[in-house]
């Protein structure tokens, strides 16, 4: 479980978790690609509504 407390918030907004077992912030493209060493994860929008 991931549990993570936003403050200050003020306008509706929403947020998606990524990650990666990498070093690299984006995903490049240079054929040595291996999909159980290379890693990446991208959830669901998770949309918060302000009250």
């Amino acid at each position: 479980m991931i549990k993570h407390t936003l403050r200050n918030v003020e306008t509706d907004l929403y947020a998606r978790v990524r990650c990666t077992s990498t070093d690299e912030a984006e995903p490049l493209a240079d054929g040595l690609e291996s999909p159980w060493e290379d890693l990446w994860f991208y959830s669901k929008p998770v949309f918060v509504q302000v009250r």
